[in-house]
């Protein structure tokens, strides 16, 4: 596996930043619905920025100071839409921090050597700037349909490319039949899953249904690369990209009933806002951040580091039923992300 510059700090501190405002959330007041969703919004943010910088440091061995000003822009814009709504004072920013994001990444592409690092680049690239139009289109805490689909489509860009470049650039990824497949697929899916929730949002909601087909083939490649670690004894890459197909499945199930599925949702998860639906997507969404975590930094695999954050993840689950022990889940958070920073692995 490549190793990401300057040890991966910048990557570390936004996947850290994404974890603490996820745990300050959690340790809010449950009254304040304004402030846990806010940082509900930002944590997600955080995160796909990090993926942006994992991607370059993966695919271009450098961070282009570009790339740091397009990230201070686009949180610093966040922030402004979370207190001020939409004012130029806070779209200004958010716009020339996606256009510095989409920029250091053109160039980064344009540098490229290989077919996949251009794609992968490429793919990303549109990441801030679906950010940018879901900033104009839906009103901050918009729920509606097409704002989901958007908003998820703009976090696909972003994290599915890296997942990809994670398998392309690892050792288990040579020359064999089932690798060249795995790539293959890979390849297909990080542009076919944000493709077809970006046409949900904006042509025809019926196209959901192009999304089982579309994230079977990070399914797939995932199941070979689990099976390839498992051969070859390699127990970082095993426990990273199962940590990642275990949440990827999970989000298929929830597909089930979210998006107004085929299913009918069961009671404690019937609408969108419900404590036990927002707690399960939490869920998902930070166990695969522990993935991607794991798989960059091989040596946070540890029964230590792997306890702490198991035991992170289990609470935030189980908030709902937590009653006034809730803040525990926050605690054990800011445990998980005191370990991560002590454990993770510095060039």
């Amino acid at each position: 596996m490549r190793q990401l510059p300057s040890g991966g700090f910048p990557v570390a501190l936004l996947l850290g930043a994404g974890l603490a405002a996820r745990a300050s959330a959690q340790l809010a007041a449950p009254g304040e619905v304004a402030l846990r969703s806010g940082l509900g919004v930002l944590a997600p943010l955080l995160y796909c920025i990090g993926f942006a910088y994992a991607l370059l440091g993966l695919t271009s061995d450098r961070y282009p100071i570009r790339l740091h000003f397009g990230a201070a822009g686009l949180l610093t814009g966040a922030l402004l839409l979370g207190l001020a709504g939409q004012t130029p004072i806070s779209l200004v920013p958010f716009v020339a921090g996606a256009a510095l994001l989409m920029l250091a990444m053109w160039q980064a592409a344009s540098r490229g050597q290989a077919g996949f690092q251009r794609s992968a680049l490429l793919v990303a690239a549109t990441g801030p700037a679906l950010f940018t139009l879901h900033a104009f289109a839906f009103p901050l805490g918009e729920v509606l349909l097409r704002a989901r689909f958007l908003r998820l489509g703009a976090t696909a860009a972003m994290a599915l490319p890296l997942l990809a470049a994670l398998y392309w650039f690892h050792p288990l990824a040579g020359a064999t039949r089932p690798a060249g497949l795995a790539r293959t697929l890979s390849g297909i899916g990080m542009a076919a899953v944000p493709l077809v929730l970006v046409l949900s949002a904006f042509v025809d909601d019926r196209l959901k249904y192009a999304l089982g087909p579309a994230s079977d083939c990070f399914t797939v490649a995932l199941i070979i690369a689990c099976t390839q670690a498992w051969r070859n004894g390699d127990r970082a890459a095993m426990v990273g990209f199962g940590t990642v197909l275990g949440s990827m499945v999970l989000g298929k199930l929830m597909g089930f009933y979210a998006f107004d599925g085929p299913l009918s949702a069961p009671v404690v998860l019937t609408a969108y806002a419900d404590a036990w639906r927002v707690s399960l997507r939490h869920f998902h969404i930070d166990t695969m951040v522990l993935g991607y975590a794991f798989l960059l930094w091989p040596s946070l695999v540890r029964p230590r580091v792997i306890a702490v954050a198991g035991l992170a993840m289990a609470l935030g689950l189980c908030m709902p039923a937590m009653g006034d022990w809730s803040r525990l889940a926050g605690g054990a958070t800011v445990a998980w992300l005191i370990v991560f920073w002590r454990s993770r692995a510095i060039a």
